[in-house]
């Protein structure tokens, strides 16, 4: 710690961060980003007069910094503050912690709009890793991750492990349909379900297209329509991925277009709703 102030009991630390929050928050809720920015990097500083910066709070206030830079579309500034922000959560709370993994995350989709695949494969690999070291099979987490590491490959030019990837994530999410289960410890009600199907939906068309890329034209219509089976029963006709699912079925079976590539170029569609591109700038968890 940082011995030549005074420091604060933890609580009041505590109860002025929760303060702070409030007001970055509502910055943002009125999209004034570079005030947002403003009050956090006043709170980081403070850290460093009053605190270790290896502090919890710090690692949080970095992690909200580098989620503003992001919203801010300052991407070159969200990677070096998120980066720091791994560095001080690994500190303040262990390597497999979950507040490291979603600064690790968040640098992975970084990497990836950066195309720097080998790096956000690396990232996405160590994420997980420590959720399976920590939370199992169960957690929703690591099907994005798969499903993720699966659109990378495709990118590597490697649509086999591709396919491995997305269905070692399909597995996941089907476990999850399956005992329902809420890792946040909400109800267990019809709505997780439903998020947990269309997850699915997705993640199979996202097979499909592979299956299609990898010339099993009969695999990827038996997992298209599939995937059209799951989402008709949460999402309506015009919705844009049961629409390009249509397609592709159609496509395929000689009523459309002569190719379903471009039809299913719209898969990253599929990975932001999988993942999150950014998530919330008010990291709780």
């Amino acid at each position: 710690r940082n011995t030549s102030v005074v420091e604060e009991p933890e609580d009041i630390v505590e109860l002025e961060f929760a303060n702070i929050r409030s007001q970055i928050m509502a910055q943002v809720n009125i999209e004034n980003l570079e005030k947002a920015v403003e009050i956090c990097n006043g709170a980081l500083e403070r850290y460093k007069a009053t605190l270790c910066m290896d502090h919890p709070l710090a690692g949080t206030a970095l992690h909200m910094l580098g989620m503003l830079h992001l919203l801010a579309e300052n991407y070159l500034d969200a990677y070096k503050v998120l980066g720091e922000a791994v560095r001080v959560r690994k500190a303040a709370h262990g390597r497999e912690d979950v507040k490291v993994a979603n600064s690790l995350m968040k640098l992975a989709l970084l990497q990836y709009a950066a195309m720097d695949i080998a790096a956000a494969g690396r990232t996405l690999g160590e994420i997980r890793s420590m959720y399976l070291k920590t939370m199992g099979f169960g957690h929703p987490h690591l099907a994005q991750i798969m499903n993720t590491i699966g659109i990378l490959r495709y990118e590597q030019g490697d649509v086999s492990a591709s396919i491995r990837a997305l269905e070692i994530g399909y597995e996941y999410q089907r476990k999850i349909v399956e005992d329902c289960v809420d890792i946040c410890d909400h109800p267990k009600d019809d709505s997780h379900r439903q998020v947990a199907e269309i997850a699915m939906a997705y993640t199979l068309s996202n097979i499909a297209f592979m299956y299609y890329q990898n010339d099993d034209q009969i695999g990827s219509l038996r997992l298209f329509e599939e995937a059209k089976s799951i989402l008709s029963r949460h999402a309506p006709r015009d919705d844009r991925v049961m629409l390009l699912i249509q397609e592709n079925i159609e496509s395929l079976v000689g009523k459309g277009i002569p190719s379903i590539a471009s039809a299913c170029d719209d898969r990253f569609l599929c990975v932001q709703a999988q993942c999150g591109m950014l998530g919330s700038v008010d990291d709780r968890s």
